[in-house]
């Protein structure tokens, strides 16, 4: 007897008249040794239960048949749903579906008419009729020959399941067009890093950001925070091969519901294959690709019986699975571990376009427009001091965007994209709209951040206790232990089984609107931030407070502080008499900076210099910092407050207002401008330092290093006071106070704050410019204003009269656009 097929068998599905069923019994007894073999599984409407619907099981059956056989004769011509069933085998053909149909021909008709040229090879041998054959069990014998031939060639001919793919390359963004945008579309590579032993210094820290690194490792392990992009690797590394044929199956141990046993493997393939398992597994160079991958005895039994399957494995596995379990597990030691890092700013902006280009927007995507979304993603960001930046925080602050503009994706209030970002994550946790859940959520998070906040390293206070805390709250409040449960439960929860936020924008958002809520009870606690604001928890909390309030007296009391800081320093205006002290610097530097590298290239090499940190962020803890140094750490922190008062709350300000928002910003700036280039107790203190840093004596040497550092923190400043005041609205505003103050220093910011605002660099600008330059004959000035327009010119694609006639003013050499990459 022959041995039974193992692997899952051909499903087929008969299409006939009932008046033809004598033809569709025959049929299967023709076919029984295919059946027994374990190599066929047929389904006709017969087997439809009662109460099922017939219509439904039939396009239910015919979606996951491999095979669709149709007994044609006069009787099916008539029936309208046998030609309904052929129309629907056609459509499920034309959308890629890998099916076989095959005309069986039981009686004379006109068969051939029908098929009007459709490229199908009719069974029996000829097309003859079963119902003319003398002897029909020669036209069965011809089907089963034909029938044998396509099930043995549906077994050797692996195909990936078309549905399942589809499943993969959908992702939770959407476009305000679109039900939801492909993987393929918004996918960026992460960056992953790995600790491996270097030749003379110890371990060395080693990048990983491109498939084909990662492809180079047999067996590699991958962490990384929640939502951190980890399943995306997973389906984008899956696509990627599959795309270039070469085998490889995707687990998710969760979302399986199957047994992990000797089958497990067997039953994923047949979930994402069509095709014979044994062949399949005789392929060479297999990979295995195992997402959310969870401890368990049985998984490492599976993993150490597949060890000789797969040449390739690579796991995924959220950092605190990996801290806990596998961090030093014996068992996997011969695997190489990697962390997927946030992006950089480099790969933020390629996200940034990718998902732009799948909004339909109505307006151009230039350079200095993806800049405006940036800086508006950047705001919300924080430098990963509030939010992430992984792609799924990015990407879900331009959906944000998107909602709530509906022409643009310029976004005014980041204080509504968090409350959007946190609404879609509790709705994403299992939270229903409707029924007051979300309400209830938020009112229970207020109060925890609040009860947080209040026994946070308070030594007078008691130890926070999560449970005594749920308890408390329900004795005050009504809520449903199903919102508590979604609250903690699973990858998209706020908080874990403790009670500490998992992301920090979710507690300051909380704490911010309790606080903003109860100015009057909690007055006292909010003048004490506003005070010592250089620590870096009350700054934040501080943005969150504004967003939420309505009141004007908080920013107030922070313009206050900020004034007052430095108070003794006089503003600096940049005059000649202030920036001789690095003349030789600048009278060195190069003029001409243009470049043939392509726009792209250059704003990509221009966000890697940038680092992941943005330079106006200067984000040092300033908890144990007093005196001067206190002082410092309170202007910076506060204008990036200041900055996000006029971002999320300019159409509520009066222009004299933002114009007195303004100027204490840039004036702050320059005070700390000014602490350097005026005193000269500090240049002593540099220089000492220099010397015994750098083991120099010599003094040219220390004076060159010298005014090194004034330019740097010169450049520093102005550069923070300009992505402060960059909101393209206040622009008319920016403009009068730089007209009132006259000075370079506030020329300078104009200009930069002009660029930064700006479309494109236009006409108006270039006159600008020609005006700053004849209105300064300082040499520090005009290299400042030279540089800072060549280096747009080199990151932001422009009218090529206009960059011409740029050029000419400055006296650089033309460098052709098309050279450039443009």
């Amino acid at each position: 007897m022959r041995k039974k097929h193992s692997g899952r068998p051909i499903e087929l599905f008969y299409s006939y008249s009932h008046h033809d069923e004598e033809f569709r019994d025959g049929m299967e007894k023709a076919l029984a040794l295919l059946s027994r073999e374990g190599l066929l599984n047929e389904w006709h409407d017969r087997k439809v239960l009662p109460g099922q619907g017939l219509n439904d099981e039939i396009k239910k059956h015919m979606d996951k048949s491999d095979i669709l056989v149709f007994l044609f004769s006069n009787e099916f011509f008539v029936s309208d749903a046998c030609i309904e069933e052929w129309e629907y085998a056609k459509e499920l053909a034309s959308k890629g579906k890998p099916i076989v149909r095959i005309p069986i021909i039981v009686r004379v008709c006109p068969w051939e008419d029908f098929l009007d040229g459709d490229n199908v090879l009719a069974l029996p041998e000829d097309g003859q009729a079963i119902k003319r054959y003398q002897d029909q069990d020669v036209a069965w014998n011809q089907v089963y020959e034909g029938m044998k031939k396509v099930v043995e060639n549906l077994r050797s001919t692996v195909r990936p399941k078309q549905d399942y793919l589809s499943s993969l390359t959908k992702t939770e963004s959407v476009g305000k067009h679109r039900e939801y945008i492909d993987l393929s579309d918004i996918f960026v590579f992460p960056k992953m890093t790995k600790l491996e032993d270097g030749d003379e210094d110890g371990i060395r820290l080693v990048t990983i950001d491109n498939l084909e690194n990662l492809l180079s490792m047999d067996k590699v392990m991958i962490h990384g925070q929640e939502t951190s992009g980890k399943t995306a690797l997973a389906k984008f590394v899956y696509l990627t091969l599959i795309e270039d044929d070469r085998p490889v199956l995707l687990l998710n141990i969760p979302d399986t519901g199957q047994r992990v046993d000797d089958g497990y493997i067997r039953r994923n393939y047949e979930e994402q294959y069509s095709g014979d398992f044994e062949m399949w597994s005789r392929h060479d160079d297999k990979t295995l690709i195992i997402d959310d991958y969870q401890p368990s005895p049985r998984m490492f039994r599976l993993l150490e019986q597949i060890q000789d399957l797969f040449d390739r494995i690579i796991i995924l596995m959220a950092s605190d699975v990996f801290i806990s379990y596998f961090k030093d597990e014996q068992r996997m030691a011969d695997f190489d571990q990697l962390k997927i890092e946030p992006l950089s700013h480099a790969q933020q902006e390629i996200l940034i376009r990718k998902r732009l280009a799948s909004s339909d927007m109505s307006e151009p995507v230039t350079d200095a427009f993806v800049d405006q979304v940036e800086n508006d993603v950047n705001a919300v960001i924080i430098s990963n001091r509030i939010v992430p930046r992984y792609p799924f925080y990015v990407l879900s602050i331009l959906q944000a965007y998107e909602n709530y503009m509906p022409d643009n994706m310029i976004f005014t209030s980041s204080g509504h994209c968090y409350h959007a970002l946190i609404v879609a994550s509790l709705i994403r946790s299992g939270l229903s709209r409707s029924g007051g859940d979300l309400d209830s959520a938020f009112n229970f998070l207020e109060q925890l951040a609040l009860r947080r906040f209040e026994t946070a390293g308070r030594e007078d206070q008691e130890r926070f206790s999560f449970d005594e805390f749920k308890k408390h709250y329900k004795d005050r409040f009504p809520i449903r232990e199903s919102v508590l449960t979604r609250l903690s439960a699973g990858p998209y929860s706020v908080i874990d089984d403790e009670g500490r936020f998992r992301i920090n924008y979710v507690y300051f958002f909380f704490l911010g609107k309790v606080l903003a809520s109860n100015k009057a009870k909690y007055a006292d606690i909010i003048s004490e931030m506003c005070e010592e604001s250089h620590i870096s928890i009350n700054h934040l909390t501080l943005l969150f407070i504004i967003h939420h309030s309505s009141d004007s007296l908080i920013i107030e009391h922070i313009l206050e502080q900020t004034s007052k800081s430095v108070i003794d320093t006089d503003v600096a205006t940049l005059s000649p008499d202030q920036t001789r002290q690095f003349r030789n610097l600048v009278s060195v530097l190069p003029d001409d900076i243009a470049t043939i590298a392509p726009v792209q290239e250059e704003r990509q090499r221009e966000r890697e210099l940038k680092g992941d940190r943005d330079i106006s962020e200067f984000d040092v803890e300033g908890e144990d910092v007093e005196g001067e140094a206190k002082e410092i750490f309170r202007v910076l922190k506060n204008n990036k407050v200041i900055g996000q008062v006029l971002r999320n709350k300019y159409g509520q300000l009066e222009k004299t207002k933002i114009e007195t928002i303004v100027e204490t910003i840039v004036d702050s700036a320059l005070r700390l401008t000014n602490l350097v280039l005026s005193r000269d107790e500090v240049m002593t203190e540099l220089a000492e330092i220099i010397a015994e840093v750098f083991n120099e004596s010599d003094p040219d040497e220390i004076r060159k290093r010298i005014e090194f550092v004034m330019f740097g923190w010169t450049m520093m400043n102005l550069e923070q006071a300009v992505n402060a005041i960059n909101v393209p609205e206040i622009r008319e505003a920016v403009s009068s106070v730089v007209n009132r103050k006259r000075s370079a220093a506030y020329d300078l910011i104009g200009y930069f704050n002009r660029l930064h605002s700006a479309s494109e660099i236009s006409s108006r600008d270039r006159d600008e410019l020609r005006r700053l330059l004849r209105k300064h004959n300082d040499v520090f000035v005009k290299k400042v204003l030279s540089l800072y327009t060549q280096q747009f010119l080199n990151t932001h694609a422009s009218d090529p009269r206009v960059e011409q006639s740029i050029y000419d003013l400055l006296g650089v050499k033309r460098v052709p656009r098309l050279l450039r990459g443009l």
